[in-house]
């Protein structure tokens, strides 16, 4: 009981706070601080994430057909392996697609 009284304590104090803290007109929102580190961060991170799917796709695909290789012709492991093979694949290509997309938007923005 006490945590809930003393939770709507501090709400209470810190939603004017926060509410009238930070002060932004609308013409200047797009030189502020928020949307251009905003940007500068959904960059890097879209510049990280072309680089990490398709090495990441490429390791997952080249594991499952060496273990395919190594499996002594077993029908189920391979059976296994190919399902994992094209979801590895389809996944790449969404998250890639996903990516460039976003970088897209991004870009537009800007």
């Amino acid at each position: 009981m006490k945590f809930k009284k003393m939770k709507s304590k501090i709400a209470a104090i810190t939603t004017p706070l926060l509410i009238f803290a930070t002060r932004v007109s609308a013409s200047d929102i797009q030189n502020s601080k928020y949307a251009t580190g905003t940007t500068k961060m959904v960059r890097d991170i879209g510049a990280v994430f072309t680089i990490l799917i398709p090495i990441a796709a490429v390791a997952f695909i080249g594991f499952q057909q060496l273990t395919k290789y190594y499996s002594n012709h077993d029908g189920q492991v391979t059976t296994e392996a190919n399902k994992r093979t094209k979801a590895a694949l389809w996944t790449a290509v969404i998250g890639t697609t996903a990516t460039g997309l976003v970088t897209l938007i991004t870009n537009y923005y800007v």
